[in-house]
């Protein structure tokens, strides 16, 4: 019973500290080695960040003939971000100018690629889906 409460702990602990977990055991004793594990969560990102990312929008918008018929859009926009840096699932859920909907979807739908979110362990990278709500507002001159 108590091997039992030890590799329990151990494995506790090794999860809370981010280590990995070896258990070998023989006729009279479990012995847990534990090794540390390089760990880093990071966030899909757009190349160039936040800013560069509504600035985008906003000439993507000019390029539509959108810019000078509105003094403001507001809108925010619900997304995800795929492993290949792809976005889908886009949905509008507040917008000010409801006519805009089809446009600044269609626009969002063909955005360049991001750095997809994952998680890095001792260097090697596993990618995997995350979901963004994004709120904007872009004053047109």
């Amino acid at each position: 019973m108590k091997a039992i409460i030890t590799i329990i702990l151990s494995i506790l602990c090794s999860i809370h500290f981010g280590g990995i977990v070896y258990a070998q055991s023989d006729s009279t004793k479990i012995v847990i080695y534990t090794e540390c594990a390089d760990v880093e969560e990071f966030d899909a990102t757009f190349v160039g960040g936040s800013t560069q990312f509504k600035n985008w929008i906003y000439n993507e918008l000019q390029k539509v003939k959108v810019v000078g018929k509105h003094s403001e859009l507001i809108a925010t926009i619900i997304f995800v971000v795929n492993t290949d840096g792809s976005v889908s699932d886009i949905e509008i859920v507040k917008i000010n100018h409801s006519e805009m909907t089809e446009q600044l979807t269609s626009i969002i739908k063909n955005s360049p690629k991001w750095k997809p979110s994952g998680i890095s362990v001792n260097g090697a990278a596993q990618y995997h889906r995350q979901r963004f709500k994004l709120p904007i507002t872009i004053e047109f001159n």
